[in-house]
């Protein structure tokens, strides 16, 4: 114990300062929850019209032309024959605020597919988010190659655990690839 009245009331305002911060975290943290949570009433009807970024969600279109694409050779003349062409296409799903692009790269030799390959990039503007579920190839014969991509929209608000999404909707598109041509199916 301190004989000095200033030191006893330094601890007192040290503790009343570290209590205070205690119960106004607290208070803030419930806000936050009720926030998130939202007013009950009566009138819960869920919203009729998608957010704008979700009503593009539904576009699915070619944002380039077919375009050349060359297989690597490393150096050798033997790993590429003469007669191989490729292509490259971009998709891409949604609008300015947010989307999703599936780009394809294939090769052919004639009527036979040789290889192809394919990836996935995403941009949103907030609050919306958007998650790539992937592109993959489901079947590949010498005639096609089949790929799936699935990707999933959303609009999300801030918490304090984390980004929670009141509404989303995911999209899962079907591309055929045979030699010179790209077709599209969507879900």
């Amino acid at each position: 114990m301190s004989n000095h009245p200033l030191g006893t009331h330094a601890a007192r305002g040290l503790l009343r300062s570290r209590t205070a911060r205690a119960i106004a975290s607290g208070v803030i943290g419930l806000a936050l929850a009720a926030a998130v949570a939202g007013p009950a009433s009566a009138d819960d009807t869920p919203p009729t019209t998608p957010p704008p970024a979700l009503s593009d969600w539904g576009s699915v279109t070619g944002i380039t032309d077919s375009a050349p694409a060359t297989e690597s050779s490393n150096g050798s003349h033997f790993a590429t024959p003469a007669a191989l062409q490729g292509e490259r296409e971009t998709w891409q799903r949604g609008g300015a605020l947010a989307w999703v692009t599936d780009t394809f790269q294939w090769f052919w030799n004639g009527s036979a597919m040789s290889s192809s390959s394919a990836w996935q990039a995403d941009g949103f503007v907030f609050p919306n988010t958007v998650s790539l579920g992937g592109v993959k190839r489901t079947f590949a014969n010498s005639a096609e190659h089949l790929w799936r991509a699935t990707a999933t929209i959303g609009a999300g608000v801030i918490t304090p655990w984390g980004t929670v999404n009141v509404y989303s909707q995911t999209k899962t598109d079907y591309f055929t690839l045979k030699p010179g041509k790209l077709t599209h199916s969507d879900s």
